[in-house]
């Protein structure tokens, strides 16, 4: 096992640990400061792994931070309401000011600005949606039935969170990938030229670990929209498909919560509120990308560097300017070949430099081994995304890229980390969906509930386990993926 891991295991022996969350960078990747975290009154410790190289990156951090967070603010919501409204509030503060800045910074403001600006407006943006994240972050978990009874002291029986909760899970709003749908519809009906829509749109597809730029952008939405694009009328009668499609769903949400009393429409306006900040978070998160990729490239520009680098670059580097950074060229040569960076709860970074391919392996062997059922090794166990149950073939996917939607094909069981909005085409094309991270509030199982697909979330190993070509039963209504045949 390399040293990175063994010392984070070893600073971290009591919590467990996120399975490996694909596809991020050490210039984009900031979440674990403990500043960040600073309007909880949990001040448990939380590292982070990230591991990078030129091909595959991913990172690992301490889960059990996460879920206190939670508790904490669920049981402080029971005894005040009105602490919902304040995180509402903090957060639309943030949220208002990186639109603005998502409208500032485009390419011609940039390229007239000094470095000097810059080099602190990467890091001020950075500071900005990491804080923006911190004070959301009890959207992320759900709670376990007996937590009301046990930690709160509400006299709801299981059977009756469960019901609460298996209706509530659904978004009475439109979700973050239909809303985008609905943008671009919207866009593509007003006859607005491809440039001009690109240029919306673009963080669409900004991810923790690359940003691509509006030519890329635009390729792709004439590629996913090209039947829109040709005819804008058929835009607008989707539009009001949707719509219509929408008001039913609110109707029958609405229609479903009068029947609630006062305790259980509370455990459900915490659950519409955790999906709806996870949605708005995901926004701002990837706005907030955008602008950084954008400042960040034409400073690389100027040290004479690749866009390629980027990733490879912490933000605070920034601040030290062009000469450091043209010098730093060499380390980066060194850390795009393979390094690892374990940033410590107080913000210290430790590098290693290592072959991020054979980490992957030591990690991925450690994980199954911790977390695979010894007694049953054709079983997987989760939790319920959305229910339905189906058999089919495994399509693993780690990383996205534009080969992916090629690879992919209908029908198949797409298994993967966690989802993100690029990974749409997939879920679309998929039969069911299993992924090794993820609460009611992720990205899987809110999308899947819309596309009504089968989908397991929080298996920790399935991406260890299952490969390509296997045979599985996705049984999701137990949460239970059995393995049939193994290729």
């Amino acid at each position: 096992m390399n040293n990175a891991l063994k010392s984070f295991i070893a600073n971290n022996k009591k919590g467990e640990f996120w399975p490996a969350l694909n596809n991020v960078s050490v210039f984009l990747w900031q979440w674990n400061l403990k500043n960040y975290f600073s309007s909880f009154k949990d001040k448990t410790p939380a590292d982070c792994l990230i591991y990078s190289n030129q091909n595959i990156s991913y990172a690992f951090f301490n889960v059990n931070k996460l879920f206190e967070i939670s508790k904490e603010f669920f049981i402080n919501y029971f005894k005040d309401s009105g602490i919902l409204k304040r995180k509402i509030k903090s957060f639309h503060e943030i949220e208002k000011e990186i639109n603005l800045d998502y409208k500032k910074f485009n390419s011609n403001f940039i390229a007239k600005q000094n470095t000097h600006y810059l080099s602190q407006a990467i890091f001020n943006i950075n500071r900005r949606c990491w804080t923006s994240n911190g004070i959301v972050w009890f959207s992320v978990y759900n709670l376990e039935p007996d937590f009301f009874s046990k930690k709160i002291g509400l006299a709801i029986t299981e059977n009756e969170v469960l019901s609460i909760w298996s209706k509530a899970i659904t978004p009475s709003f439109p979700s973050f990938d239909k809303n985008h749908f609905l943008f671009i519809l919207t866009l593509i009906s007003k006859q607005n030229n491809i440039d001009t829509i690109a240029k919306a749109c673009q963080y669409f597809y900004a991810t923790y670990n690359y940003v691509p730029n509006l030519s890329k952008t635009k390729s792709t939405i004439e590629s996913e929209y090209k039947e829109y694009l040709s005819n804008p009328r058929k835009a607008t009668l989707k539009i009001n498909s949707l719509k219509k499609e929408q008001k039913l769903i609110l109707e029958k949400y609405l229609s479903w919560r009068k029947t609630l009393n006062y305790k259980q429409r509370k455990i459900n306006n915490y659950i519409q509120a955790a999906i709806k900040f996870k949605d708005l978070r995901k926004k701002t998160f990837n706005k907030s990308f955008v602008i950084a990729w954008q400042i960040a490239n034409e400073l690389t520009k100027r040290a004479g560097l690749e866009e390629k680098y980027i990733p490879f670059i912490f933000p605070e580097e920034y601040k030290k300017g062009i000469k450091f950074l043209a010098k730093l060229k060499p380390e980066l040569e060194k850390r795009i070949k393979g390094f690892c960076t374990y940033i410590h709860y107080s913000g210290k970074k430790d590098i290693f430099y290592l072959d991020c391919l054979k980490a992957r392996q030591e990690i991925d062997s450690f994980y199954a081994s911790k977390l695979m059922d010894d007694s049953n090794k054709e079983i997987l166990k989760g939790n319920i995304g959305s229910p339905g149950k189906i058999i089919g073939i495994v399509r693993k996917v780690l990383y996205f890229n534009n080969g992916s939607s090629k690879i992919f094909k209908e029908g198949e069981i797409l298994v993967t980390g966690m989802t993100r909005p690029e990974f749409m085409p997939l879920m679309k094309k998929a039969a069911a969906i299993i992924t090794d991270e993820g609460g009611i509030t992720c990205h899987a199982a809110i999308v899947a509930r819309e596309l009504r697909k089968p989908c397991i979330i929080g298996t920790n190993v399935a991406t260890q386990i299952l490969n390509d070509g296997d045979e599985v039963e996705v049984d999701a209504y137990t949460g239970i993926v059995r393995i049939i045949n193994k290729k």
